[in-house]
């Protein structure tokens, strides 16, 4: 199996919550990246999503 670039940082973080959700023993213990959480993580996520997108206008 190999490996392929995704270009939307958007698209790989909803591909990251799908597999989650389809290997996780129980779906109900997941929730949605749209619903909050914490705040350490919404920070995280936010950080990452604008370093894919200044990567995307620098041309990398």
């Amino acid at each position: 199996m190999g490996t392929r670039e995704e270009d939307d940082p958007d698209r790989v973080i909803e591909r990251m919550a799908q597999l989650v959700e389809e290997t996780s023993p129980r779906s109900e213990e997941t929730s949605s990246l749209d619903d909050g959480g914490h705040p350490i993580a919404r920070k995280h996520r936010d950080a990452i999503r604008r370093g894919a997108r200044t990567t995307e206008t620098d041309g990398e």
